[in-house]
């Protein structure tokens, strides 16, 4: 199994890339024209083909269904089959992160703590950064004691997901 299907699409001002294998699973999703780079470089490194063809439409649709029905404030995480290429460590946070309620965030802390990993702070901000996945595993809920942490496409737009949940970034108190 491999990734072999691309599609770029909008859902409600976001331009996305999304790749499928032939499944339908999601493997990759990233905001913009194209994947991220980390990815295609993981995927390179694990021997899987970067060559990708047009994704049926069903797969697109199915995803940006779920997109919009978040993106309409619906208060769920979008829920998608899908295949996570990463460590058996970046699986468990990835996977830890869908027992954060829409509307709410937790810290690196919090979450290093949930996977058993209480002192692996910095990984499980590595961990978080190779999300492939996001919103689907929402990092974005994420935020360090002090600040509002890191989000792979931008502060910008992890502010902007967040709103949309209802939190105030600027007025958390760390």
């Amino acid at each position: 199994m491999s990734p072999k299907f691309k599609a770029t699409f909008e859902a409600k001002g976001f331009l996305f890339t999304a790749l499928w294998d032939e499944q339908g699973c999601l493997w990759h999703l990233t905001f913009g024209d194209a994947p991220a780079p980390l990815f295609l470089k993981r995927l390179k490194q694990k021997g899987y083909s970067l060559s990708f063809v047009l994704a049926p439409q069903a797969f697109k649709e199915s995803v940006v269904k779920e997109l919009l029905t978040y993106f309409s404030g619906h208060k769920k995480t979008p829920v998608y089959p899908s295949f996570l290429l990463g460590s058996p460590f970046e699986k468990k946070v990835w996977q830890a992160l869908l027992e954060i309620p829409w509307g709410e965030v937790k810290t690196y802390a919090w979450l290093a703590q949930k996977i058993g990993s209480p002192r692996a702070l910095r990984a499980v901000g590595q961990a978080l950064a190779k999300n492939p996945i996001p919103i689907f595993y929402p990092c974005h809920r994420i935020v360090a004691k002090n600040g509002p942490g890191g989000f792979s496409s931008g502060f910008k737009v992890k502010k902007k997901l967040l709103a949309l949940e209802g939190v105030n970034v600027n007025s958390l108190t760390f």
